[in-house]
């Protein structure tokens, strides 16, 4: 394969993936990172204070909840960070899946913290 046909076809499988992860909403990053914000969250909590978690509703001390709603998971920042990363180009697949990788982490980590 030509390095243009190459270049071509990176071009188009990154903005296809694009598509169809658009198609599908955002639930794939709420299923994803909404447990994981919840269940990291309680841990952090449950060092200051009894916790337990019942759904999506973290529980303090038998009387104060805290719900986590789609806008404290933030699926759409996850999602701007897929977008931003795909839309790079000449970047190979290693490299491409460690910068996704570091972007959600990197994102996980603040919005816990917050």
């Amino acid at each position: 394969m030509k390095k243009s046909q190459k270049e071509l076809f990176d071009i188009a499988a990154r903005y296809i993936i694009l598509i169809l992860i658009s198609f599908s909403g955002l639930w794939i990053f709420y299923f994803i990172f909404s447990p994981i914000t919840i269940y990291l969250t309680a841990f952090l909590l449950k060092i200051f204070f009894q916790t337990s978690v019942i759904g999506d509703v973290i529980v303090l001390k038998n009387h104060f909840l805290i719900q986590m709603i789609n806008a404290c998971v933030a699926g759409s920042a996850y999602y701007l960070l897929f977008i931003l990363n795909l839309s790079i180009p000449k970047i190979n697949l290693k490299k491409r899946i460690k910068m996704i990788c570091f972007a959600f982490g990197s994102f996980l980590v603040v919005n816990i913290l917050r």
